[in-house]
């Protein structure tokens, strides 16, 4: 498995709440191939999230905030950031990531 950190702005982790973060989520992926046989036409991502930090508004005041994984802020986060309609954005900063940079 490989790693990632992926940046979020704007995170909405509550459905219908006006509630906006930013920050990074540390998270091991791995690549799966097509299967046509079965229906699955092309690969993809797969990836577990390990690590949640909220980035500060005011990095001189307040150093930024690592999550600790039974809060219930880290999954509503957790939650919004493997939620089937967000996937894709993930998914394609970790497929960004490996493509080379020329």
């Amino acid at each position: 498995m490989s790693t990632h950190t992926y940046m979020f702005s704007e995170l909405r982790p509550y459905r219908g709440i006006e509630l906006f973060l930013a920050g990074e989520a540390e998270i091991t992926y791995r690549w799966y191939p097509p299967e046509p046989d079965v229906g699955i036409m092309s690969g993809g991502v797969e990836y577990d999230i390990h690590k949640i930090k909220l980035h500060s508004s005011d990095p001189k005041k307040y150093p930024d905030m690592e999550l600790k994984p039974d809060s219930d802020l880290y999954r509503a986060i957790e939650d919004a950031l493997t939620d089937p309609d967000y996937m894709p954005y993930v998914c394609e900063d970790i497929e960004e990531s490996q493509r080379p940079l020329y």
